[in-house]
């Protein structure tokens, strides 16, 4: 029971997330129309995107863009850094940007 508390605690969105998902098979039972209508390819592609975000979030690859954006203090101006970021001179034909 230690073991099954533990998870709970160290995973809550998960809990969160399959308490949700068990709600809504009740507020709409699944039927052959529903899966119809799920865009398998786009799910598909989600899934795929968030596992290649997790594996570089545990690679750090995202550690000097944290330290680029650490200093910045509100939403418009890491909004401005982002914009900019994307389309300056120096980083248009890199994959990194220095």
């Amino acid at each position: 029971m230690n073991k099954v508390a533990s998870f709970i605690k160290k995973e809550p969105m998960l809990l969160v997330s399959v308490l949700v998902a068990a709600a809504s098979l009740f507020i709409t039972p699944p039927s052959k129309e529903l899966l119809s209508a799920i865009d398998w390819r786009t799910l598909a592609t989600l899934f795929m995107l968030l596992s290649v975000l997790e594996g570089f979030k545990t690679q750090n690859i995202f550690a000097p863009l944290i330290r680029l954006t650490s200093k910045i203090t509100s939403l418009r101006r890491l909004t401005v850094f982002f914009f900019f970021r994307c389309f300056s001179r120096r980083c248009s034909s890199q994959m990194t940007c220095r």
